[in-house]
């Protein structure tokens, strides 16, 4: 996000220009109408993988999946996949309570991740704390993106919902 903030369209294509799958990671989050024209203005970048926030709701997630697929069309571009954030994995029990929503992070993420499916999401980004359940309940071809990653006694910085590379793997990261 900080960087296509800072170098926008021009850095994106130079990135391009190496030939790497690219993760448009910014977090689209707004009315439909407004996330799916975003869409619609990104998919000719053509991003590997593009997301928004899954607390814009199932009417939001749809409009985006929709216009992903209709400009990747009209581009004749192959769509990125879309992927829908559960919850930051800056957040914890208490903060998600502080902001009115009962349960734990993982009733959340499981929560949104069907919401997601639902609504044309191709995955979710998630904490590897939620891998597992994700897996078990959401199956093994519905994309999981796993941030807060961090080496045994590394900083978690801004993370509380981390873990090590090695429990991640095994959680089925």
């Amino acid at each position: 996000k900080e960087f296509f903030y800072a170098h926008g369209r021009a850095g994106y294509e130079h990135l391009a220009g190496f030939g790497r799958d690219i993760f448009l990671d910014l977090k689209l989050h707004d009315i439909p109408n407004t996330v799916a024209a975003a869409v619609r203005t990104l998919v000719p970048l053509a991003p590997a993988y593009l997301n928004v926030h899954a607390a814009g709701g199932g009417e939001m997630m749809a409009a985006a999946a929709r216009a992903a697929h209709e400009a990747a069309g009209e581009a004749t571009l192959p769509p990125p996949k879309m992927l829908a954030v559960t919850v930051l994995t800056s957040l914890s029990d208490a903060d998600l309570s502080a902001i009115g929503v009962n349960g734990s992070p993982r009733d959340q993420v499981l929560r949104l991740a069907a919401l997601a499916a639902e609504n044309g999401m191709d995955g979710v980004v998630c904490s590897a704390q939620e891998v597992e359940l994700l897996r078990r309940e959401m199956g093994p071809n519905f994309n999981l993106v796993v941030p807060g990653i961090r080496p045994a006694g590394a900083a978690q910085d801004d993370q509380k919902r981390v873990m090590t590379p090695e429990a991640a793997i095994a959680a089925g990261a």
